[in-house]
């Protein structure tokens, strides 16, 4: 009576396996692919009965060098690696780099002795781009934040100063220029004080900056 549950759970698995948008690879000791599933033959251009029986450098020879003496280095040492980033030019893309993020592990027969490798292969190449935009966006912003004409700060929901520019620590009182936490009422001299906390205590609960 429990057949068809195992069944059913390991055709379930074979599913997650195929359909799974980062690739999976089973290699032998020769660093032949024994399976694969449709993302990896997708990074290769290739069908999966096209991928299978094939070495790494039959499919990358560029990189073959480099990534070979990784391979092998688990392979030998019996050792997991774990999100290690590489890259290449795929043979669907050839044209363009991309990067991967790869975990390797040694599979091992009953006595222990690692005879082949499974891999797990994500193409994080949109990812890194978006984080590498991101983080020129925020250098040019803190960039103009720090040299702006205008005095800039940024306020917590209780008016107290997070961080400032030079401008806006050439406004505040003597000897307050520095944030730590203090509150805009204490930093600025009244004649400024006065008119703006008012103003500034009626839009509190949105998180701004603000310009002196």
């Amino acid at each position: 009576a429990e057949r068809p549950a195992i069944v059913d759970t390991i055709g379930e698995l074979e599913a997650v396996y195929a359909s799974s948008p980062v690739g999976l690879v089973m290699m032998d000791r020769e660093l032949r692919y024994v399976r694969v599933n449709q993302a990896i033959a997708d990074m290769n251009g290739l069908p999966i009965e096209s991928v299978v029986g094939r070495t790494y450098r039959d499919l990358a020879p560029y990189t073959a060098d480099v990534a070979e003496r990784l391979l092998q280095h688990v392979m030998n040492e019996g050792r997991s690696v774990r999100n290690v980033e590489a890259r290449a030019r795929p043979p669907a893309d050839p044209d363009n780099e991309h990067i991967y993020l790869m975990s390797i592990d040694p599979l091992r027969d009953a006595e222990g002795e690692a005879v082949g490798l499974m891999s797990a292969v994500q193409d994080v190449t949109e990812m890194r781009r978006a984080e590498e935009e991101a983080f020129l966006r925020l250098a040019e912003l803190e960039l103009v934040h720090a040299n702006a004409p205008v005095g800039l700060c940024h306020l917590d929901p209780q008016l107290r100063v997070r961080t400032m520019n030079a401008r806006f620590a050439s406004l505040c009182v003597a000897g307050q220029e520095a944030p730590g936490g203090r509150l805009v009422a204490a930093l600025l001299p009244g004649p400024i004080a006065r008119p703006l906390v008012p103003r500034l205590l009626a839009h509190r609960h949105l998180r701004r900056s603000t310009i002196c």
